[in-house]
């Protein structure tokens, strides 16, 4: 312990890196249990970024260690950080099969399904991560009633999704993100209007530097007919994201419907340069080829 104390005096990240891995090393030597010290060697070389050496020290983590699990978690996220979700998946299941059945496995594969847009499966673990919860909801357990209620909604199951962000409401209220979410998808659907631009300016009461958030305002406004009321966010929100599709495409949708028409294509056209999906570059071409015809 000594040892290991040593090489973390000053600033690990900068002036005492050898020192670090020296004395945590050498603490290694001498200690009867060695996977501590392989942790933190496996925690260090992953902060700055040598994954291979970190692996390697992950690995030697063994199972019957109670550092086990945070060993094999530090693995699947160096994997993930990689791309190599299909390992990272791998080894979430095998640690399932292990007998590790922890709220923090089945969340890690729900957000890597999720990612990949298999949201059947995301969904799946979403419902093993709550169910891993007491009977007593924690606080933090909003986080998951939202990620999986977004996955409800791209999965088409609005319903659902409107129940979940409902709960995560409930657990953490007035959450700005939550609210916006909430807030854009009702404007999304046509539905409460008002109710939704409510919710959208309360999350920018508290997040006034969101360009996402400044997004969903300036479109609530939109869908509501106050185009030039919408303009002032939207320019605020395009200067935070300047390279958001989507942020790009709304941003042409309010010139256009304001009569700035050439202003209106350049911004769609560069919505196309910044990655849209299939459906949305769809959408942005034929408004490339005949202004917007429909509401």
């Amino acid at each position: 312990d000594v040892f290991y104390l040593m090489g973390t005096v000053g600033n690990v990240e900068t002036k005492s890196r050898l020192a670090y891995i020296f004395y945590t090393q050498l603490a290694k030597h001498i200690a009867k249990d060695k996977n501590y010290y392989d942790l933190k060697v496996a925690q260090f070389f992953d902060r700055i970024g040598s994954y291979q050496v970190a692996l390697r020290s992950y690995e030697r983590v063994t199972y019957t260690s109670p550092f086990f699990l945070r060993a094999q978690l530090g693995r699947t996220n160096i994997l993930i950080d990689n791309e190599q979700t299909d390992d990272a998946v791998l080894n979430l299941e095998k640690l399932l099969d292990q007998g590790f059945k922890e709220f923090v496995v089945y969340n890690t594969l729900a957000t890597i399904f999720r990612g990949e847009e298999n949201y059947n499966e995301s969904i799946k673990y979403y419902n093993f991560a709550l169910e891993s919860y007491s009977k007593d909801r924690p606080l933090n357990a909003w986080a998951t009633f939202f990620l999986r209620g977004i996955t409800y909604d791209r999965s088409g199951r609005w319903l659902k999704a409107k129940a979940d962000f409902d709960i995560a409401l409930e657990l953490y209220p007035n959450h700005p993100e939550v609210l916006n979410y909430l807030g854009y998808s009702l404007i999304e659907r046509n539905e409460n209007l008002d109710q939704a631009l409510g919710m959208i300016k309360n999350a920018i009461k508290q997040k006034p530097e969101s360009g996402y958030i400044l997004d969903s305002l300036a479109w609530g406004l939109f869908r509501l007919g106050r185009y030039e009321e919408s303009i002032i966010p939207m320019e605020k929100a395009i200067k935070l994201e300047p390279h958001d599709p989507i942020i790009n495409d709304h941003f042409g949708d309010i010139l256009w419907m304001i009569g700035r028409k050439r202003e209106a294509n350049f911004q769609w056209k560069r919505a196309l340069l910044f990655g849209p999906t299939l459906e949305n570059k769809k959408k942005i071409e034929q408004k490339l080829k005949s202004g917007i015809i429909d509401l």
